[in-house]
C-alpha cells in the first residue's frame, strides 16, 4: 500500500501543449498524449488569447478525461504561455509538446523511464528526436533534415550551444524557475511561434551548471507547414531570430557605455559580413536549386535584424534587461 506522502507527492512529469487558434490542429495533438497518459500524469493546456473553437474544443476534452486542465493566458506570446504552463502544472518535470505535432507511441514511457533514473542529477531539460511532417513537397532549395532533430540512435548530453527544440522537451519545473522561466520580450511582434525563447533559457540553464540531454526514443512528428516551405518566411523568420539574438546578447552589457561599444563592434563587422553575403546570394543564385543563395540572404537578414535590434537596445534600455 501507498503512504500519505507517496500520494500527495506531485506527479514526476505533467505534459504541457500552448496553443493559440490552432483548433484545426490541435485535436491531433492532444489524442496523441491522450492515449499515453497515466492516472499520475495531467495534461495542461494553455490557451493564449484564441479567437477560433479553441475554448469549446478544450472544454470537451476536459469533460473526456479528468486528466485535462485548461488554463486562459490573455498576454500574448509564446513566453507568456510557456511561464503560465510552468505554474500550472503540478508535475517535477513539464513536457511540452506544440499544438501542430502528434507524439508517437511511446514518447511519454521514454521520457518517464529516462527521468525516474536520469544518468545525471544535474539534468535540468531533455529533448527527444523530432521527425519532419511535410504538409506539402518541400522545395527544390529545401536541405534535407531541416525542420527536424536527430542526433542518432542512443542518448547523449547535449555538448554545444544548440540544444533541444521546445516542441518536444521537458523541464525541470523548479530549475527554470530558479533562472527567472522563460522571456516574453524574444517572441515576434504579433507572433506565437519562432521565438528565441527556448534557446535563451537553454542558455541560461547551462550557465547556471544545468545538463541537457537529448532522448531518441521519446519522437514526435513536427509539422511543417506550407507557409514554412516558402523562402519569404524563412527571411522574416531569420531577420526576427536576428533580433531575438540581439535582446539576449545585449542583455550581458546592461551599461550603455558598454552595451554603446558592443554595438558599435558588430555593426561594423556585420555590414561588411551582410554586403559579402549579399554578393554570395546573387553569385551563387544559379546553382543548387537555389540552396545556397537561399541561405546566404537568410544569413544576411538576419544579422540586420540583429544590427537593428542592437540600435533599439542602445535607446530602449529596457530591452535589454
Amino acid at each position: 500500500m501507498s503512504s500519505d506522502a507517496d500520494r500527495n507527492r506531485p506527479p514526476l512529469i505533467s505534459v504541457a501543449i500552448c496553443t493559440r487558434n490552432r483548433a484545426r490542429l490541435l485535436s491531433g495533438a492532444v489524442e496523441s498524449v491522450l492515449s499515453q497518459l497515466d492516472t499520475k500524469t495531467q495534461l495542461t493546456i494553455i490557451d493564449n488569447g484564441s479567437t477560433d473553437d479553441t475554448p469549446a474544443l478544450l472544454a470537451g476534452f476536459a469533460r473526456r478525461n479528468p486528466m485535462v486542465r485548461s488554463y486562459q493566458e490573455p498576454r500574448l506570446g509564446i513566453g507568456h504561455a510557456r511561464n503560465s504552463a510552468m505554474v500550472n502544472s503540478p508535475g517535477d518535470w513539464v513536457l511540452f509538446l506544440d499544438d501542430d505535432d502528434t507524439a508517437e507511441a511511446g514518447w511519454l514511457a521514454a521520457y518517464r523511464s529516462f527521468l525516474e533514473s536520469p544518468p545525471s542529477a544535474n539534468i535540468a531539460v531533455v529533448g527527444g528526436r523530432i521527425i519532419p511532417n511535410y504538409e506539402t513537397t518541400p522545395p527544390r532549395w529545401w536541405t534535407k533534415g531541416d525542420g527536424g532533430l536527430d542526433l542518432g540512435p542512443l542518448p547523449r548530453r547535449f555538448e554545444s550551444r544548440a540544444g533541444p527544440w521546445s516542441c518536444n522537451a521537458a523541464y525541470r519545473r523548479d530549475a527554470v524557475q530558479k533562472i527567472g522561466g522563460f522571456n516574453p520580450s524574444l517572441g515576434r511582434k504579433g507572433a506565437f511561434y519562432g521565438a528565441h525563447e527556448e534557446s535563451d533559457v537553454y542558455i541560461r540553464l547551462l550557465e547556471a551548471g544545468y545538463e541537457a540531454w537529448y532522448l531518441p526514443e521519446a519522437r514526435i512528428l513536427h509539422l511543417i507547414q506550407a507557409e514554412r516551405l516558402r523562402a519569404a518566411w524563412h527571411c522574416r523568420t531569420e531577420y526576427a531570430q536576428g533580433r531575438s539574438a540581439a535582446i539576449m546578447r545585449g542583455a550581458r552589457y546592461p551599461s550603455p557605455t558598454s552595451h554603446l561599444f558592443f554595438s558599435l563592434r558588430h555593426t561594423v563587422v556585420g555590414v561588411l559580413h551582410i554586403i559579402l553575403l549579399i554578393l554570395a546570394t546573387v553569385v551563387t543564385l544559379p546553382f543548387g536549386h537555389g540552396r545556397r543563395s537561399i541561405r546566404s540572404l537568410t544569413r544576411a537578414l538576419r544579422k540586420a535584424g540583429f544590427i537593428r535590434q542592437l540600435w533599439a537596445n542602445q535607446f530602449n534600455p529596457e530591452r535589454r534587461l
